[in-house]
């Protein structure tokens, strides 16, 4: 007997569904890098109005006061403070635009290499980005994981998926 070939392989289908669910986490914790920005807005507005360097002022004049020793200067504070703040904002700015692309690539079932990484990467980020780490690493460690993404990217399509409807017929995206 003859197997039907527009027959979807539920594994496929399960596979397909568990990629669409990670880079839709993905979108999740890319907002959530972002959600941490949010604190540097009022810290942003502080400096530029001057009012943290004069706290800085007053908090070193107070420990001369009090005859404890000034680690360094003011100014050496403000710079190490700035150094700080910016690197604060372009770690999570460059890690919310990392997760969106790998979500985008989960989805689009393309560039296993760079999803296995951003899992590995993530498992930093105890402990949301930990267990979007281990989930995905446990998913893109399949053979049908593999094979799917490896069916995703023969295709002249960059955004075609081999996914499934409910209909058990085959979407082209």
């Amino acid at each position: 007997m003859l197997e039907d070939l527009d027959e979807p392989d539920p594994q496929q289908i399960r596979d397909s569904g568990h990629l669409d669910l990670l880079g839709v986490f993905n979108f999740v914790f890319a907002g959530l890098c972002l959600l941490f920005l949010l604190p540097t807005i009022p810290v942003i507005q502080l400096m530029r109005a001057g009012t943290f360097e004069r706290s800085v002022e007053d908090a070193w004049r107070e420990m001369e006061r009090q005859g404890s020793p000034v680690p360094f200067s003011t100014e050496q504070f403000i710079a190490w403070s700035h150094a700080i703040l910016l690197a604060w904002i372009v770690l999570f700015a460059f890690a919310a635009v990392l997760c969106i692309v790998n979500g985008l690539h989960l989805r689009a079932h393309r560039h296993r290499g760079f999803s296995i990484m951003m899992a590995a990467l993530q498992c930093v980020a105890i402990p949301v980005g930990t267990i979007l780490g281990v989930f995905s690493l446990i998913v893109l460690e399949r053979a049908s994981v593999a094979e799917l993404y490896h069916m995703a990217e023969e295709t002249s399509d960059p955004f075609a998926t081999h996914a499934r409807n409910e209909s058990g017929g085959s979407i082209d995206r």
